[in-house]
């Protein structure tokens, strides 16, 4: 009988054994995989600074070495501004990234009415949307959500700005906020440009940009979907892209606040 005890005892240790040593194979593999990811990511990121940087020299080559007017001079240095610029924003949006890491640690929720918000950030990218001539059309449901204002401010302007990014001049953005129980959907649409069925997914890559021979010319840095992207999986939201009859839609959920709803 305490053979069999013994034997019994010894059988359930080896099974947690098991049971412990395949969640440590587990949890190492996923950590060699984040590992992996952050070493991509940095690359990628090196490879893009590499660009404004050789663009800045090449500049600065040509002032030292030629005779120029003081506007020539005037025009480089307004070139090597706008790389020094195109460069801060995006370290500063690979820091915001990298902060993200820790969700519990940097989420700060409140209530507050999103309807609110978007219609103050419309107001906000109004002037690039008069440089386009771009038609914006508000639908709009007066709704409080619980969430970290400050980041989703950041997810509805990535959006925004993306949006305008690619709609063509002259063209349409389509705007709505609706309720859908006890959640609510926000989606942007714009006009007059598709994503390939193929690449959809590709879309949340860090540096994936729709038109390639665009992408120094539209003003991001890359990284704003990725962002986007990583805030709304904090908030454990349920959000998407898909192409429509007119162009293209995002969209993401939110949770309604029924304490501030009325």
């Amino acid at each position: 009988t305490n053979i069999n005890i013994m034997s019994d005892n010894l059988n359930n240790t080896l099974t947690k054994l098991k049971v412990a040593n395949q969640r440590l194979q587990n949890d190492i593999a996923r950590e060699r995989e984040f590992e992996q990811m952050r070493s991509n990511f940095f690359a990628t990121i090196s490879h893009e600074l590499k660009t404004p940087l050789t663009i800045i020299k090449g500049i600065a080559t040509r002032v030292k070495s030629k005779k120029m007017t003081s506007e020539d001079v005037n025009i480089q240095l307004e070139s090597i501004i706008e790389e020094v610029d195109r460069m801060t924003l995006m370290v500063q949006d690979t820091l915001n990234y990298m902060k993200m890491e820790n969700p519990e640690d940097v989420l700060e929720w409140s209530s507050f009415n999103l309807k609110m918000l978007i219609e103050h950030l419309n107001k906000k990218v109004g002037h690039l949307m008069g440089q386009k001539h771009l038609e914006i059309h508000l639908d709009l449901d007066d709704v409080y959500v619980e969430a970290d204002s400050e980041k989703i401010m950041t997810v509805v302007t990535n959006l925004y700005s993306n949006a305008i990014r690619y709609t063509p001049d002259g063209s349409d953005i389509y705007v709505t906020l609706k309720r859908y129980e006890d959640k609510v959907r926000f989606e942007i649409e714009n006009t007059g440009i598709f994503i390939p069925e193929s690449e959809i997914n590709r879309i949340w890559e860090p540096f994936y940009r729709l038109e390639k021979s665009r992408n120094r010319d539209s003003g991001g840095t890359g990284l704003g979907l990725l962002i986007t992207s990583k805030i709304l999986k904090m908030h454990h939201s349920e959000y998407g892209v898909m192409n429509t009859s007119r162009g293209v839609k995002f969209y993401f959920e939110l949770n309604i606040d029924p304490d501030f709803d009325e």
